[in-house]
């Protein structure tokens, strides 16, 4: 049931619910902190998992977010030049987005940099 949801996937059933979609929100019952457990998981393939990693500016300290298909690995040199700054992992990067790491989508995140900052435009290679 859904009012047996964590908060932060209450919050991805939210931030879903405000853009227009009306999904159902399935927690697991094993762990899926990689994309490859997620998909087993699921019953689909790797590439299908969106994996989200949290580094930080270090010319700011800011949390940069990456979403990445989960069969593709993220080139932080490559992520640091598109910044033109350095980029490092972020233990704290998980704190500014108020979620532990592995917990919950984009969607859910809820930093007030971001709030203040709106949707950032999307990258790609």
């Amino acid at each position: 049931m859904d009012e047996d949801l964590p908060e932060a996937a209450r919050r991805v059933r939210q931030a879903l619910a405000d853009a227009g979609i009306a999904e159902r929100i399935r927690q697991l019952p094993q762990s899926a902190r990689t994309a490859a457990e997620a998909a087993a998981a699921l019953g689909c393939r790797v590439g299908q998992i969106a994996k989200s990693l949290v580094f930080r500016r270090v010319d700011t300290d800011a949390a940069v977010l990456i979403v990445a298909s989960g069969s593709n690995r993220v080139d932080e040199r490559l992520a640091a030049a598109h910044l033109s700054t350095g980029i490092a992992k972020a233990d704290a990067g998980a704190q500014a987005l108020a979620m532990p790491p592995s917990s919950a989508p984009p969607p859910a995140t809820r930093s007030a940099a971001s709030r203040r900052s709106g949707t950032p435009a999307p990258w790609r290679r």
